[in-house]
């Protein structure tokens, strides 16, 4: 694990990445609590409390270095984590996949969640798509033929970890002045800089 700094303005938050077995690297934002600075706990969202998750993804070509990034929000107890990661070689719709699903890996028991996102493609994907796609095994329809959901693993991911809440979606218009959708999409491409400054 390696400690490193990254400025937005004149003030430095600490942060840390991590590189992961896809490649993939994440990066965290350390949680200030009083003049030091500690890892999130998770357990500040581990009530069947509403929290609120923020996500959005971003991809440089696609495919090609791409980024992700959630916020996540209890509103009763005004806690909130923010986190980004990225991958080299990826496309816009995995980044929005993987925000989703690192954004409910931050909950360790069930809790009733507000999705907030710009990407119809997960939204309709979990609300409309995924029971055909289950009930066919994994199957989406074109045509007359069945073939393989694209981005599977991911889906079934986002499957497992969806049925341990009680999750309502909302979507937002994506560069329309809605401030955490704002924030989710500088925070994905501050996961494409980082992944490039990795590799650099």
């Amino acid at each position: 694990m390696e400690n490193c700094f990254l400025k937005f303005g004149v003030l430095p938050f600490p942060i840390e990445h991590q590189k992961i077995e896809s490649g993939a690297v994440v990066w965290r934002f350390l949680e200030r609590s009083g003049n030091r600075y500690r890892h999130p706990q998770f357990s500040m969202f581990n009530s069947m409390e509403d929290v609120i998750l923020f996500t959005d993804g971003a991809c440089s070509g696609n495919p090609g270095p791409g980024g992700w990034g959630f916020i996540l929000r209890h509103p009763k107890n005004g806690k909130e984590v923010e986190r980004f990661g990225g991958e080299p070689n990826t496309t816009n719709n995995r980044m929005e996949l993987i925000a989703v699903i690192e954004g409910l890996k931050m909950l360790v028991r069930p809790t009733s969640i507000e999705l907030v996102s710009d990407s119809k493609y997960v939204l309709q994907g979990l609300e409309e798509w995924m029971p055909g796609w289950k009930k066919r095994g994994w199957k989406r329809k074109e045509g007359n033929q069945l073939k393989p959901v694209k981005n599977v693993e991911l889906w079934q991911e986002l499957d497992v970890l969806i049925s341990r809440h009680r999750v309502r979606f909302t979507h937002v218009k994506s560069h329309a002045g809605h401030p955490e959708n704002e924030r989710c999409d500088k925070l994905a491409r501050l996961g494409i800089k980082g992944r490039e400054n990795v590799e650099e």
